[in-house]
């Protein structure tokens, strides 16, 4: 099963909290991977307390373009 998630918006621009809003929202309706591919220089400790949540979950994280 596909589950799109979509934080970003037709300008392509999404603050950290649509993206942490998203991660929560698909692990908690039973995503089995999250792909993401974006880019933040943004230090975000909800963002790795997000990305925690789904490992902990047993979420496999493809993540692309990150620095």
């Amino acid at each position: 099963m596909l589950l799109p998630v979509r934080v970003f918006g037709a300008n392509g621009a999404a603050t950290i909290s649509q993206v942490i809003a998203g991660i929560y929202w698909a692990v908690d309706h039973d995503a089995n991977v999250i792909n993401m591919s974006f880019s933040t220089t943004q230090d975000s400790p909800q963002l790795k307390a997000a990305l925690d949540y789904a490992v902990k979950k047993g979420v496999h994280l493809r993540r692309r373009g990150w620095q």
